[in-house]
């Protein structure tokens, strides 16, 4: 079979199989109308973005404003007494808020840091080493007879514990490296609304204020607002006495040789001494050492009930004449491994 031959015979089998049937298809397809479809373009929805946007700022303004809130939230109070009483406020990253000079005093010795502005944003520990090295250098902390009191005010009590301790850590380093002989007390401070309030009035910080709370706890005759003029140091003595009346100088000293003892002042004295006898008897120790001191003198010390009723205002009157005076004031600094000074 031939080329030819062979392209004739799959021709025949093609149209076989695919028959030319055009006008048998045109005449079984109906007329149709012509239809206009018209197209129109989808709009972009933007509320969704809008929703998403919102959200978005309000997630990042909210989580912004949980940052700045905790930032600036004051975590902790802290406050520095001598005389001067000078109050730092900080954060949970013990970062200062504020430093406020609650008194006269106070605003001299932040003089050189900006009324304590300055202070703001620094760290805790250092805030203290700089008011503390500025009282030593106003002349507050430069005797043995100084003290400066460390107040910590906080609703976390481990907290409070934990900066009490390393502020007291931090203000003994500081006297040490100034060579000031100055006394560290410390204290914690539930606050209370009523301590505000005394703390705000007498221009104190909250902690001297407890101080003088704790005073008139013992003695309720003595006056708040009086109290608050005295030293920390003073007040803690007071503490320590069980709080028999306000303490005296070399004027009052004075007036008292000249005028003598006021009666109703007297009494107030002889029962608050007595008192504190009466409760020193339930220490084993103060027992010890008063039976020692009473054999070598002679008496007994159970017999001080006695004793105090013989005493009268005259006899003390005349003691105060006699040796507060001038002449016998005398300061004694005694330092371990070294010579003593007079």
């Amino acid at each position: 079979m031939t080329d030819q031959e062979l392209e004739r015979r799959l021709r025949q089998a093609l149209d076989a199989a695919a028959p030319d049937d055009l006008d048998g298809v045109l005449s079984r397809c109906a007329p149709r109308a012509e239809a206009v479809v018209p197209f129109r373009p989808r709009r972009k929805s933007h509320a969704r973005a809008l929703i998403a946007a919102c959200l978005t700022l309000v997630l990042v303004g909210g989580t912004g404003g949980v940052f700045y809130q905790r930032a600036n939230a004051v975590a902790s109070v802290v406050s520095l007494d001598v005389n001067p009483s000078i109050e730092l406020k900080v954060n949970q990253k013990e970062k200062v808020l504020s430093c406020t000079p609650l008194n006269q005093e106070a605003e001299a010795v932040l003089s050189g840091m900006g009324g304590g502005a300055d202070l703001k944003g620094a760290k805790l520990e250092v805030a203290v080493n700089a008011v503390v090295g500025a009282l030593v250098s106003s002349g507050y902390l430069d005797s043995l007879s100084s003290a400066i009191m460390i107040s910590v005010e906080d609703q976390d009590q481990d907290r409070a514990a934990r900066l009490r301790q390393e502020l007291t850590g931090t203000v003994d380093s500081v006297l040490q490296s100034q060579s000031s002989g100055a006394a560290v007390l410390s204290q914690t401070v539930d606050a209370s609304a009523d301590l505000d309030q005394q703390a705000r009035e007498h221009r104190i910080s909250t902690g001297k204020a407890n101080l003088v709370n704790q005073v008139i706890a013992q003695n309720a005759s003595l006056s708040f607002d009086a109290l608050a003029r005295l030293t920390v140091e003073e007040l803690s003595d007071l503490v320590k006495l069980g709080s028999p009346a306000m303490p005296i100088g070399m004027e009052e000293a004075a007036r008292i040789a000249r005028e003598g003892v006021d009666p109703a002042l007297w009494e107030r004295v002889k029962k608050g001494v007595y008192g504190s006898r009466v409760r020193s008897l339930n220490s084993f120790e103060t027992l010890c050492i008063g039976q020692a001191q009473s054999f070598f003198a002679g008496s007994c010390l159970l017999r001080f009930p006695e004793v105090f009723r013989q005493i009268a205002r005259e006899d003390v009157e005349a003691l105060i004449a006699r040796w507060v005076v001038p002449e016998r004031l005398a300061l004694s600094v005694i330092r371990p491994g070294e010579e003593a000074q007079v």
